[in-house]
């Protein structure tokens, strides 16, 4: 019994740690300012949004651009697939570009649930 109680609370120890780390990346990621290069080789580099991918982004939480983000990276939302990916994209080059999120309710297979859904993943 002990050893299983002892498995279970390193488990518990390694998930907060994973977690802590994934917070204090995306918080070093999303805020560049002044004073926050990271050294690499002696060349400076400042960290961004657009420095992780759409799978990363969608990973820590943080939303992507519906009109930015490339074919590939809009399957990175949950209920978003190849097939509505594409319609989104020809729909924003129709558009030359989305004004506001609700447009997406007009592109075909995507009603209010699935809206409802992908909203909080996504940003202009």
């Amino acid at each position: 019994m002990m050893k299983k109680e002892i498995n279970d609370n390193f488990a518990g120890v390694l998930f907060l740690l994973f977690f802590l780390l994934a917070i204090h990346l995306l918080c070093n990621l999303l805020s560049s300012g002044p004073g926050d290069d990271v050294f690499n080789n002696g060349e400076a580099f400042k960290p961004s949004r657009s420095a992780l991918t759409a799978f990363q982004k969608i990973t820590l939480g943080a939303p992507i651009s519906i009109n930015q983000e490339s074919l590939e990276g809009l399957t990175a939302v949950p209920g978003i697939g190849p097939g509505i990916a594409r319609s989104i994209t020809r729909e924003r080059a129709k558009r030359n570009g989305f004004k506001n999120l609700d447009e997406i309710k007009s592109i075909k297979g995507i009603g209010p649930g699935l809206y409802g859904r992908v909203k909080p993943y996504l940003i202009l």
